[in-house]
């Protein structure tokens, strides 16, 4: 029976360092849900019942939190430059940054100014209509209360609108529907119903509404979507905001960091996180105040006023609980070059996969006549698409424990590491001090090998062939690419289907005498006398059987 005969190569690392993010070393790139602690840690956020959510909303640029326009078909699109944030992590990501069913990143009712508002056409001439108001948080947020309210402001409105001499706080909405779900995502802008379904929770419903703050109470839960259904089709009315309030900590928090260079390829070895689990238990408690007059209706509608809301730790200090329902998954990707994106520009054939151009180039390029909408045909010298560079970037890869090697492509000189964490408990969190992988630089640029019968190198058809079981002598031939160094490795490590023995060591064709020899039942560790450098032939010559069809045989050399 023949055997086919092939050969893996890798090559050991050397001297180790440590590449750390976290505690003095920071965590440079994209934080959401996450806060960093005094000692530098990454631990889930906390919401206090009179912190509004959505401003704390984590992707934010000099106008305040940016919000996906979902009618923006193309969500790979790199809309968001002004952020502030590397070419790696702008972008619409999905699961993670905000999205609005609108055509603004900054929509008016997420603006935290009561004065300025959303308006429903209050004039007597145009007949007001349903409206829907669609968010998403991107991560899920554990929240408690939803509050809208009208444009808030003393100016009287004018003649020919409805509330016609009243205050713009008189113009509120008088009919809706608020309805919210953790999983289930409304349909895009460009087909949503004009009479959709309620989510999946309905939170209220109020068709004779009289409150000018609408402040919405139900259980703590976690939510992401989110949708205020206005039925106020008789009357107009305007929407200053719309606020979001929770308690607890987050339930899902990520973490991307930026495109890491380090300046040459590298080997990696095994990846180490340090993560604590802690509860710590609170109620909270509003209470009114004692002066009337002392807080303005705004407020104390919308239950915003720190000093009214009371504190009662269950828990005097987080105490450290191995089994608190927390869980982090941490992964990581190595690449070539310094992005993993490739940008497009739309050629002569309309095709949006046209030709690669840089990132700055692409952002130099024309848009759709309605941005990203597409409806609208593509033109010439437009930017086409984004899409991952699989040539050039590794997927991402889970790390299942500390401590653990992944298979991660070595020999790259960029490397990207993504943290997400989750708690099943509002009360419950979790605290990552560190992330931190194994590097050294390769000993070569790269390792050829080949392994033989031996007297029989060049096989017919290029394939060895041997009896199965029978005790062969074979050839392993060695030789590093490592242009200029003199010195690259002067171990070799093969491994065998069953226990081997030395037989020969040749050295740029001579015989040389081993420095020394360690066998085992089923691998060969040989030791050169010297160093080998650049370009330099190693042969070892060696005796095995193998045991199944299309053997592989693997080495190492360090």
């Amino acid at each position: 029976m023949g055997v086919l005969l092939a050969i893996l190569l890798a090559f050991d690392i050397g001297a180790q360092n440590r590449l750390v993010l976290g505690g003095r070393h920071g965590w440079p790139g994209k934080r959401t849900a996450f806060d960093i602690t005094p000692t530098g840690s990454l631990q889930l956020r906390e919401y206090k019942p009179y912190q509004n959510i959505l401003q704390m909303l984590d992707k934010k640029d000099e106008e305040g939190v940016v919000w996906y326009p979902d009618g923006w078909e193309d969500r790979r699109v790199d809309y968001d430059k002004s952020c502030g944030l590397p070419p790696e992590l702008s972008g619409y990501v999905e699961g993670e940054d905000p999205r609005v069913w609108r055509w603004n990143p900054h929509p008016i009712m997420f603006d935290g100014d009561p004065r300025t508002a959303h308006t429903l056409p209050l004039s007597l001439m145009r007949a007001p209509h349903r409206e829907n108001y669609v968010f998403d948080t991107g991560v899920p947020v554990r929240v408690n209360r939803f509050v809208f309210y009208p444009k808030w402001s003393d100016e009287l409105i004018k003649p020919g609108n409805w509330y016609a001499g009243s205050p713009f706080y008189e113009s509120y909405m008088r009919q809706y529907i608020v309805s919210a779900s953790l999983y289930n995502e409304p349909p895009s802008p460009l087909r949503f119903p004009a009479d959709p379904e309620p989510l999946d929770f309905v939170l209220e419903k109020n068709m004779a509404n009289y409150k000018k703050v609408v402040n919405i109470e139900f259980p703590l839960k976690p939510l992401r979507f989110f949708m205020l259904d206005s039925r106020s089709k008789d009357y107009g009315f305007t929407l200053a905001e719309i606020e979001l309030y929770g308690q607890g900590f987050s339930p899902e928090a990520w973490y991307t960091s930026k495109i890491i260079d380090l300046k040459g390829p590298m080997n990696f070895g095994r990846i180490f996180y340090d993560l604590k689990k802690f509860r710590w238990r609170k109620e909270w408690s509003w209470k009114e105040p004692e002066e009337p007059g002392e807080y303005s209706e705004l407020d104390l509608g919308r239950k915003s006023v720190r000093e009214l809301w009371e504190e009662r730790l269950i828990d005097p200090v987080p105490v450290e609980d191995p089994d608190a329902p927390v869980r982090v998954e941490v992964k990581v990707r190595t690449g070539k070059d310094d992005t993993p994106l490739i940008y497009y520009r739309t050629d002569d054939m309309l095709d949006e996969r046209g030709e690669v151009v840089s990132r700055e180039e692409y952002l130099s390029l024309g848009v759709r006549r309605v941005e990203f909408d597409r409806t609208h045909r593509p033109y010439v010298g437009m930017r086409g698409i984004i899409e991952p560079d699989r040539d050039n970037w590794s997927d991402w890869v889970t790390v299942e424990a500390s401590g653990e090697e992944v298979g991660i492509p070595d020999v790259r000189r960029y490397i990207q590491f993504q943290v997400r964490m989750y708690s099943e408990d509002p009360w419950a969190f979790g605290r990552l001090d560190s992330v931190w992988i194994e590097l050294s630089p390769p000993l070569a640029d790269k390792i050829l090998g080949e392994i033989c019968v031996e007297g029989d190198p060049r096989p017919e058809e290029g394939v060895a062939e041997v009896e199965v079981g029978m005790d062969t002598s074979f050839v392993l031939a060695l030789k590093a690419s490592a242009p200029g160094r003199k010195e690259v490795f002067d171990a070799v490590r093969i491994f065998t289907p069953v226990r081997p023995k030395f037989e020969e060591l040749r050295i740029g064709g001579k015989q040389e005498n081993r420095d020394s020899l360690h066998v085992g039942d089923r691998y060969l560790e040989v030791f050169l006398p010297r160093k080998v450098g650049d370009d330099e032939p190693v042969e070892v010559r060696f005796r095995t059987a193998v045991l199944s069809y299309s053997t592989n045989f693997f080495a190492e050399v360090w």
